[in-house]
């Protein structure tokens, strides 16, 4: 049924802002864990973004996760891959916030390399999403707003895979080779732009920008 305020189907609507609360709160995620420690702890930017597990913001970050992996639980997708993905990605979120990564300079363990291994599991499945599954379309020909959304689909899922190509290299070898790389926290900065580029490609998607032209027939 179509509502004389909007001219949008109400559940059409609910769809979209379920998908910007997901982009929202992925976006802000790294901007809140960073100002919220150095404004009420003093504490600096950590070396990662897990790493403010084990400062002042430990409960804003494991919140955060259970609630982006509680939408993810939620979503209801193109069909029964996306569904089967997005509970997948929800539940590499709550691994995420319940296997924390090693406190720094402490040596790794088990839940570490599981933290981890969450962590890499939850992008991938972040970059299906964008490259392959929020590209679908039924309506054909693409409208020119469906195009850009695709663009910029890939491009995300593009980042968000090359991100942890960059912070894999960087354990492998960077970090050991050039040790001086950690003052700029290049771990933090990858999985910050990792983030947005999911942020970014769900705000998309919940058509917060580049909307399709649906008119009242």
């Amino acid at each position: 049924m179509w509502t004389m305020k909007t001219n949008k189907k109400p559940l059409v609507l609910s769809y979209l802002k379920h998908r910007q609360a997901i982009g929202a709160l992925a976006f802000f995620m790294p901007v809140i864990l960073a100002l919220g420690a150095l404004i009420v702890f003093g504490d600096p930017i950590q070396s990662s973004i897990s790493a403010y597990y084990h400062t002042g913001m430990r409960n804003v970050f494991i919140g955060i996760l259970f609630i982006v992996a509680m939408f993810l639980f939620c979503y209801k997708g193109w069909g029964t891959v996306d569904d089967i993905i997005a509970n997948l990605s929800g539940l590499f979120a709550l691994g995420i916030a319940l296997l924390p990564v090693a406190a720094p300079e402490a040596e790794n363990t088990i839940t570490g390399y599981l933290h981890v291994a969450s962590a890499s599991l939850f992008f991938g499945t972040l970059s299906i999403f964008s490259c392959f599954l929020f590209v679908k379309s039924d309506m054909k020909p693409l409208p020119p707003e469906k195009k850009k959304r695709n663009i910029i689909f890939r491009i995300c899922g593009g980042t968000m895979f090359a991100c942890m190509i960059f912070i894999a290299l960087y354990f492998l070898f960077l970090k050991k080779y050039w040790p001086g790389l950690e003052i700029i926290r290049p771990v933090f900065i990858l999985e910050t732009i990792a983030l947005w580029a999911f942020g970014i490609s769900w705000l998309v998607k919940g058509q917060a920008i580049f909307k399709d032209n649906l008119r009242n027939k």
